[in-house]
């Protein structure tokens, strides 16, 4: 009986320190599993912010292209105006048409 019991004691002693080894390396990834997800967490978290910072980049920029455009187009309206002026002072010229008579 003291065999047997010498035996279960060492089964069970063993059985404890298996369970124990598990617990250890089942704890060992849990932590690296949240060191992970926290270091992704914070990834993303700067990831979302930088973009943040690029989108507000992005939309103050296609302000600006905006205006670009509003300007450019008004450029070409004023020179479509000074050509069209141009062609109409040369042609009275030759009329003796007083441009200073023209409204502005």
């Amino acid at each position: 009986m003291a065999d047997e019991t010498s035996h279960v004691y060492y089964s069970l002693e063993s059985t404890v320190a298996e369970l124990n080894d598990y617990i250890t390396e089942t704890g060992r990834k849990m932590i690296a599993s949240a060191n992970v997800f926290t270091e992704g967490m914070e990834e993303l978290k700067k990831n979302r912010e930088e973009s943040l910072k690029l989108f507000s980049y992005l939309v103050i920029n296609m302000r600006g292209i905006g205006r670009g455009i509003s300007l450019l187009e008004a450029r070409k309206k004023t020179s479509y105006v000074n050509r069209w002026l141009k062609e109409r002072s040369d042609e009275h010229s030759a009329t003796g048409f007083d441009q200073s008579a023209a409204p502005n």
